[in-house]
């Protein structure tokens, strides 16, 4: 059960970092 929360916690993270990055580079 922690290792699933902890990979979901990843994937989300990772998700949220890739469409900030994008934003950025669309904005820039």
């Amino acid at each position: 059960m922690t290792m699933f929360f902890l990979l979901g916690t990843v994937l989300a993270y990772s998700l949220l970092i890739g469409y900030i990055l994008k934003k950025v580079n669309t904005s820039a």
